[in-house]
């Protein structure tokens, strides 16, 4: 049943650009409550955002901010609703109004009293989502972001070829003294979304931390959480984070050097040098606590080590950055 004794959809209207695409409807409603006023309008035709705009051919209302556009056969599921407008009330009886007999002022009867009015709602894909404005929820995979790919670039040293994959020797098949480097590119997946919930605590807490199990279908300890950077507009949280993927992950190996070894009874003593003297540079170790006999061979990657806390990033509840397309054009 319509929340009104009459209520019509008088007009719709759309702009469908290559980027953003908008549609405009209208209603025209008949109340017989001179005491209601926009807000009251506004709210009492609101439809769940569940139900149809129209049913049977006949209008319902309209839908909250942030609902996805949806009407008869029509629907664009990222283009959101935005302010509904009540405008152009006109009494047509029983109005209120005083009216002046001889010398008294007569308030005019309300006998079976009848207002128009407008409303008017425009949706558009350069909306923010903001139903969570209407309902209170937490940040969904399902709101509305925007997404940044940057890199980075570090230099680490060039072991194998990279395209046949061959050890990087000297002609005496030994490694280079000072090896050669390779630049390498680090992803930055930047997500920016709106939020209502104050995300300080939040940013602090997985700021600096690397996924502790599999996320976006990257391995655990490949993702960072380099940062997450809340911003306050005085009216909203805009929030962004900004995630760093190394496929080899952010643990640490180091090469397992010292200047002592131990011996088989637990003592440490002192790696000598050809000529019996304590080595004044770090000697490559077996792994074991003992000295390499061969110091030139690469040695030994011990580790690895965290240097990161482990953290839940499926507690964010971000969207998938690489299950993200635009919209085709079918869905105008």
């Amino acid at each position: 049943m319509a929340p009104f004794p009459f209520i019509k959809l008088t007009s719709s209207s759309g702009a469908f650009g290559l980027d953003v695409k908008e549609y405009t409807l209208e209603w025209v409603i008949l109340t017989h409550d001179v005491h209601d006023h926009a807000t009251a309008i506004a709210i009492k035709g609101m439809v769940n955002p569940t139900m149809p705009l129209t049913q049977f051919g006949q209008a319902m209302g309209w839908y909250p901010p942030g609902t996805p556009y949806r009407i008869g056969n029509e629907s664009n599921v990222v283009c959101y609703a935005g302010p509904i407008e009540v405008y152009g009330r006109k009494p047509i009886r029983g109005s209120g109004d005083f009216t002046i007999r001889g010398v008294r002022i007569v308030r005019t009867q309300n006998a079976g009293p009848l207002v128009k009015w407008n409303v008017r709602q425009h949706y558009s894909t350069s909306y923010d989502k903001s139903s969570d404005r209407q309902t209170g929820s937490r940040p969904s995979v399902n709101d509305k972001v925007t997404i940044t790919v940057n890199y980075e670039w570090e230099e680490m040293p060039l072991v194998r070829d990279i395209v046949n994959g061959t050890m990087v020797l000297n002609s005496a098949g030994q490694p280079f003294t000072t090896p050669a480097k390779r630049r390498r590119k680090i992803p930055v997946y930047s997500i920016t979304r709106r939020e209502i919930f104050n995300p300080i605590a939040k940013a602090n807490n997985f700021s600096n931390t690397v996924n502790g199990s599999p996320y976006f279908g990257a391995a655990p300890y490949t993702l960072l959480m380099d940062s997450i950077i809340p911003h306050f507009d005085g009216n909203i949280w805009k929030v962004t984070y900004n995630i760093k993927e190394r496929v080899e992950g952010w643990r640490v190996k180091l090469l397992d050097t010292g200047y002592n070894e131990r011996l088989p009874d637990g003592s440490l003593t002192p790696i000598l040098d050809d000529v019996n003297t304590p080595v004044s540079e770090p000697a490559k170790l077996d792994g074991n606590g003992i000295a390499l006999e061969d110091q030139t061979a690469p040695g030994t990657d011990v580790g690895p080590y965290h240097r990161y806390l482990l953290t839940n990033f499926a507690a964010l509840n971000l969207p998938n950055p690489f299950r993200i397309n635009a919209v085709p054009d079918q869905y105008f």
